[in-house]
């Protein structure tokens, strides 16, 4: 209520001004004191009314109460305030901590199943290696058919994994 008729006061009084501050309740009164309790401008009338045994003080003291109040609020909102920004700041970091986690453990992944597509594709070299393409009669069309499938398979999938390993290699590096 307090800062309303502070507001008031200032938009009306001219700092050069003589001019009084008048009470909202009784227009032709001059507010002479301030309630401490109601944080509220008083006129006398107001005094006797609404304000007896408040706590009550002259309007210039009032300004210094104000002021001092204003500054412990900003200070506790000031407080406040960093201690949220802390609360943020160490979920952001173990986000960040649970997040590199996951794209160590895909990139062991990938690692893991890029080795084994390798091993796959250098076994199959090994067999095509070993063919003898003059006793290819000896083996069944269907034998050499699966070996080739399984070759192209290994292959297409080793190098889909290279990309990716790739890829995770430039991301972890980012991070």
């Amino acid at each position: 209520m307090a800062a309303y008729t502070l507001e008031s006061a200032e938009i009306h009084k001219d700092p050069n001004s003589t001019k009084t501050l008048r009470c909202r309740f009784h227009d032709k009164e001059g507010c002479q004191l301030f309630c401490n309790d109601c944080k509220d401008f008083v006129c006398f009338e107001c005094l006797g009314q609404l304000h007896q045994k408040h706590d009550i003080c002259g309007i210039q003291n009032a300004e210094e109460n104000i002021k001092k109040e204003i500054r412990n609020d900003e200070e506790s909102f000031k407080r406040e305030i960093r201690s949220k920004v802390k609360k943020v700041r160490k979920q952001l970091h173990l986000s960040e901590e649970y997040l590199l986690s996951e794209v160590r453990c895909k990139f062991k992944g990938y690692q893991t199943t890029l080795e084994e597509q390798e091993t796959m594709v250098n076994n199959l070299r090994t067999k095509l290696t070993n063919l003898d393409v003059d006793k290819l009669n000896e083996h069944n069309i269907d034998y050499i058919m699966n070996t080739l499938s399984e070759m192209k398979l290994c292959s297409s999938t080793c190098y889909k994994h290279k990309k990716i390993n790739k890829l995770f290699s430039q991301q972890v590096y980012l991070f």
